[in-house]
């Protein structure tokens, strides 16, 4: 597997990584679609489950051994509860599972708040850069081109034209700044 752009190994790993997060919600999902169902509540499910591996693995102190099936079991408890209520109240599980994802995540977001803001930020700040990965796959062929690395080319690969990169430049500086220093207030708010 030597080959450029879309074949190349990193192209493949990546994707793969990518595939197999998504397999397992698909594999997940697929037992509730063919009875019928509809499973809103699995991502926030999946919160509270890495939550509660959280709390186990860094504030009570549970060794990586027992946290990790202690989480799944937790994740479980959630999903059977969904299920018992959508058999025993005859209620489609649309409605049932709607229901628990908005108190799961009614319970949850209040709780990671500060943390949800940061990562916010990063993802926001990555998104910018997230054609980079275009770039990567198609090796720059069919004129694929992204902000940071034309402002790169135009400053120092020969293009010579300084006014254009550091136009380029300041454009991402102004989509960054804004989110950088909103969340640099809620961080001192929260402190306070």
């Amino acid at each position: 597997m030597s080959g450029t752009g879309f074949t190349s190994p990193f192209s493949l790993f990546t994707i793969g990584r990518q595939i197999g997060i998504d397999t397992m919600i698909g594999l997940a999902m697929m037992a509730v679609i063919v009875t019928g169902g509809l499973d809103l509540s699995v991502g926030a499910i999946g919160v509270c489950a890495a939550m509660v591996f959280g709390y186990l693995a860094q504030i009570a102190g549970v060794p990586l051994p027992l946290a990790i099936p202690l989480a799944i079991a937790f994740g479980s408890v959630l999903g059977f509860i969904n299920g018992y209520v959508v058999v025993r109240s005859g209620v489609h599980s649309f409605i049932i599972t709607l229901a628990s994802m908005s108190i799961f995540f009614g319970i949850m977001i209040p709780q990671i708040a500060g943390t949800i803001l940061v990562v916010w930020t990063t993802i926001t700040i990555i998104v910018l850069k997230v054609f980079d990965i275009v770039l990567a796959m198609t090796n720059g062929q069919w004129n694929s081109q992204v902000l940071a690395n034309l402002m790169f080319d135009w400053m120092f690969r020969g293009g010579g034209d300084f006014g254009r990169g550091a136009a380029i430049a300041i454009v991402i500086m102004v989509l960054v700044i804004p989110i950088m220093v909103w969340n640099i207030r809620n961080v001192r708010k929260e402190t306070r």
